[in-house]
C-alpha cells in the first residue's frame, strides 16, 4: 500500500479485480463541494494519483470531469473498434452520453492528448495527457497489465457525481450524468467478466 496518512483517506473502494481506489482530501480547497479532491489508483505496479476539479476553468492542477470522460470515451471507442461486441457498444454509448451532458454543463474543456505508450498494447495509445498531467492506462482490453483501468476511472467519476448530488435539490443534468456513469460502470464490469470468464 502506498504511503498516505490514514486521516487523508476519506473512502476506499475496490474494483472487481481487487485494485484499490483511495479517495483523499490532501490539500483539498476549502470551497471544494465534496469531501475529497484526489484519488489514488492501484496500477498493479505502483499507484497513480489524480486530482479532480469541479470546473474546467479552475486551477490547472487537476482533471475536470469532462476530461476524464473524454479519456473513457476514446478508450471505449478503441475497444469497440478492436472487438465489436454489444457490451463494448453499450459502454461507448453510455460514456458518450455522460460526456455530452458534462460538456453542455461545462463547455470548453481543455483538449486531451492521446499518446502511445506500452509496447504490444491492444490499443494505439495507452497514455492521456492534459497540460503537464499524465494518465497511464492499462494497455490491454481486460486490464491485467500495469496502468489505470477504465473501471477505476468510472468508479472515481461515479463517486464524484454521487457526492455532488447527495444534497437535494440536485441538478437534473448532474443526475442524468450520474446515471449514465453508473450504468457504464456496471456494463464495463460485465464486459471484462465476459472476456475473462469471471462469474
Amino acid at each position: 500500500m502506498i504511503d498516505i496518512p490514514a486521516d487523508a483517506i476519506v473512502l476506499e473502494k475496490r474494483s472487481s479485480d481487487g485494485r484499490f481506489v483511495l479517495f483523499t482530501n490532501t490539500d483539498r480547497p476549502g470551497d471544494f463541494p465534496i469531501p475529497w479532491n484526489g484519488a489514488c489508483l492501484d496500477t498493479l505496479g505502483d499507484a497513480h494519483g489524480i486530482l479532480l476539479r469541479c470546473r474546467h476553468d479552475d486551477t490547472p492542477d487537476g482533471w475536470a470531469p469532462a476530461e476524464l470522460l473524454a479519456v473513457l470515451e476514446e478508450r471505449a471507442r478503441a475497444e469497440y473498434a478492436r472487438r465489436p461486441a454489444p457490451l463494448a457498444d453499450r459502454v461507448q454509448t453510455l460514456v458518450e452520453r455522460a460526456h455530452r451532458l458534462e460538456a453542455q454543463r461545462q463547455p470548453k474543456p481543455r483538449p486531451v492528448d492521446f499518446r502511445s505508450g506500452a509496447a504490444g498494447a491492444d490499443y494505439l495509445w495507452t497514455e492521456a495527457h492534459v497540460g503537464d498531467m499524465r494518465l497511464p492506462l492499462c494497455p490491454d482490453a481486460v486490464s491485467r497489465g500495469e496502468g489505470v483501468s477504465p473501471e477505476q476511472l468510472l468508479m472515481v467519476l461515479l463517486q464524484f457525481y454521487m457526492d455532488l448530488t447527495r444534497t437535494p435539490p440536485a441538478d437534473r443534468t448532474l443526475l442524468s450524468i450520474r446515471l449514465a456513469v453508473s450504468r457504464a460502470l456496471d456494463t464495463e464490469r460485465r464486459r471484462v467478466a465476459v472476456l475473462t470468464g469471471r462469474p
